[in-house]
């Protein structure tokens, strides 16, 4: 009786899961047609195809929603296995090189998602970005692979700080949007100004 009970439990875990995927896939979608105000929680449970009652039973507001609509932009940019990725990476210059891509992809996702939702929701999924990426930067650059090739003078701490400040999407904004680099261009200089900073020229640089 106790596996059944289990049985069912994960079976309501995973369809609950489930219907929340549906939400936020329905949102997003809804978010870049129309505009965040003026998604209403009735065109996002129409476009997910299911009753108003059923996302209040998964969400209990629009902000909510949009909050995870933020959380997805994160997860598929890959940012997070690429930082626990980093740490077993036996090069720490192909390591950094790793974060710039995923940084990349962050960012190209983060900028639709500000313009999207608004000045509020910029300010919030700033604050989260950049604290998931400090507390990265700091287990990464405080490892065994990074400290013994950091900087004379620099400390696992401020070397931590150097790359977060450099690798904040004000600086992808500046160069993509406002310069016109290309995605591609902005990836390199972010990996190469990471290294640069932390470790010292990047190894295809010496000649």
């Amino acid at each position: 009786m106790k596996v059944k009970r289990h049985y069912q439990s994960d079976l309501r875990r995973e369809h609950a899961e489930a219907t929340r995927r549906r939400i936020v896939e329905a949102a997003d979608k809804l978010f870049r047609e129309v505009g965040y105000e003026k998604a209403t929680i009735a065109a996002i449970a129409s476009t997910a195809k299911m009753a108003v009652q059923t996302v209040y039973g998964a969400f209990t507001s629009k902000d909510e929603i949009g909050g995870a609509v933020i959380e997805r932009v994160v997860m598929e940019s890959g940012i997070r296995n690429a930082s626990v990725e980093a740490l077993a990476v036996p090069d720490p210059e192909e390591a950094f090189r790793g974060v710039a891509a995923a940084a990349t992809r962050l960012y190209v996702g983060q900028s639709e998602i500000i313009d999207l939702l608004g000045l509020e929701f910029a300010a919030n999924m700033r604050r989260m970005a950049d604290q998931f990426r400090l507390t990265n930067l700091r287990e990464l650059l405080s490892g065994p692979t990074f400290v013994p090739r950091l900087r004379a003078g620099l400390t696992p701490e401020s070397a931590a700080l150097t790359a977060w400040t450099v690798s904040g999407i004000e600086n992808y904004q500046r160069l993509v949007g406002l310069s016109g680099w290309g995605r591609k261009r902005y990836e390199r200089w972010l990996g190469d100004t990471l290294i640069h900073l932390t470790l010292g020229e990047p190894r295809r640089r010496r000649r």
